[in-house]
């Protein structure tokens, strides 16, 4: 219950940052009853056009219990915001997140906070290994939604004896298939599969 008490402190109030501003939006229910979509706006400080990023940052009803899956997914819509803040507020995003599952176990929700610290730990390194594998690409190019879940399969790969390497592989491009267009699973599955072969 600290984890929880220590977020609920941080309403959902304005978030400000350089050049952007992140508006929490209008919550409403999903027709099946078990997600709650949250959308947030974008827009520059010199009133440029909203965008907007729906369906990125869910509050769940289902049991307090998350599977490894659902916990990794967590983990993505988390490190999908760092391109757009400061790696230094990332603290503040992640209670943020952590604040729309009210009602998880006190357990998932530390996971989550440190896997994703701890990826921002290793973010160096984890980035080299994927520019080094990105024959053809421009690493800046690439996709933020890609270039997420691609961070999370990485660090398991290189740091989580736990997770096989193929597992890694595998949830990532499920990921892709829900949160990038319908060409990514294919780059991130080639990615992923040199990633792997630098680490034997």
């Amino acid at each position: 219950m600290r984890e929880l008490q220590s977020i609920r402190r941080r309403k959902q109030q304005r978030h400000n940052w350089d050049g952007v501003r992140l508006l929490p939006g209008r919550i409403t229910l999903s027709p099946g009853g078990s997600l709650l979509p949250v959308v947030v706006h974008m827009r520059k400080w010199s009133g440029g056009p909203f965008l907007s990023y729906k369906n990125i940052f869910f509050r769940s009803r289902e049991d307090k219990d998350m599977l490894r899956s659902q916990v990794r997914e967590e983990v993505f819509k988390i490190l999908f915001r760092l391109p757009f803040t400061e790696k230094t507020e990332m603290e503040e995003q992640i209670d943020f997140s952590l604040e729309e599952l009210e009602g998880k176990s006190e357990e998932n929700l530390i996971y989550i906070r440190n896997k994703v610290n701890a990826i921002l730990e290793q973010l160096d390194g984890i980035d080299a290994r994927i520019g080094d594998c990105c024959e053809g690409w421009n690493f800046n190019r690439i996709g933020k939604a890609e270039i997420a879940l691609m961070r999370i399969a990485v660090y398991e790969m290189m740091f989580e004896e736990d997770v096989p390497r193929r597992v890694a592989i595998n949830e990532a491009v499920e990921l892709s298939k829900k949160y990038c267009d319908e060409d990514a699973k294919g780059f991130v599955n080639a990615v992923l599969g040199k990633v792997e072969k630098t680490l034997d």
